[in-house]
């Protein structure tokens, strides 16, 4: 409890110049994804307003805020602690996925120039390079790029943002993930075979291979919820 209370309080940093309600949210949200506050932790919300000598009311908010977002359950008699992924949480998210990501492709597939597609090219190669190093955060990092570049040229920053909350309720699995030898360099491949169809402005392509790839992503990610869960 004391060393992730520690952790917590490093990561919400009071002197940004932000409304107090938007860095609370933040920086608990993030520890809740990336794991620093465990599945299953109690939020208690006297506790954190007192370490990070501030009031109730930014830490009641910030939590249902989150709560609402599916991270953070209420429990009768217990509280609120943070939610379990569950195998029905996985199917849901990534039937989401494919919906939104390709939608996401078709419309950047339209607005991507020669200097972004050469970009990703190069994206693709040093991925594979850090993959082959087992450089896993550095494979994270450069997926995240080419994520983000893509995104950014379909021009829907609401898509977008319904994207990365998706895929924020996963990431404390995406390392986990990425080092799965029977995942890692295929979900690559898949980001090779994606800038082909956008390259070539092939639907159809895009439509098999994304469903193909976020199935892919889905089945290592279930191994992994499945293994936790027993």
């Amino acid at each position: 409890m004391k060393t992730y209370l520690n952790d917590l309080k490093n990561n919400i940093n009071l002197n940004q110049n932000l409304p107090l309600n938007e860095i609370v949210y933040e920086g608990l949200r993030r520890c809740i994804i990336t794991g620093i506050i465990p599945v299953g932790a109690r939020i208690n919300e006297k506790q954190y307003a007192e370490m990070l000598n501030i009031s109730r009311t930014p830490i009641r908010e910030a939590i249902r805020r989150i709560q609402f977002e599916g991270l953070l359950e209420h429990i009768p008699r217990l509280g609120t602690i943070v939610s379990k992924v569950t195998t029905k949480d996985v199917h849901e998210i990534f039937e989401l996925r494919i919906a939104l990501e390709t939608l996401c492709f078709k419309s950047a597939m339209m607005n991507l120039t020669p200097e972004e597609f050469k970009f990703l090219d190069n994206i693709i190669d040093d991925t594979y390079t850090a993959y082959n190093n087992q450089n896993y955060a550095e494979v994270v990092r450069l997926t995240t790029i080419y994520n983000e570049t893509i995104q950014k040229a379909a021009k829907m920053p609401r898509l977008s943002s319904l994207l990365n909350n998706l895929k924020d309720y996963l990431f404390r699995f995406r390392d986990m993930s990425m080092k799965d030898s029977f995942r890692g360099k295929i979900a690559i491949d898949e980001h090779a075979i994606i800038l082909r169809a956008l390259k070539n402005k092939d639907e159809e392509l895009i439509n098999m291979i994304t469903v193909e790839h976020i199935n892919g992503s889905k089945q290592a990610i279930l191994r992994i919820v499945e293994s936790l869960n027993q």
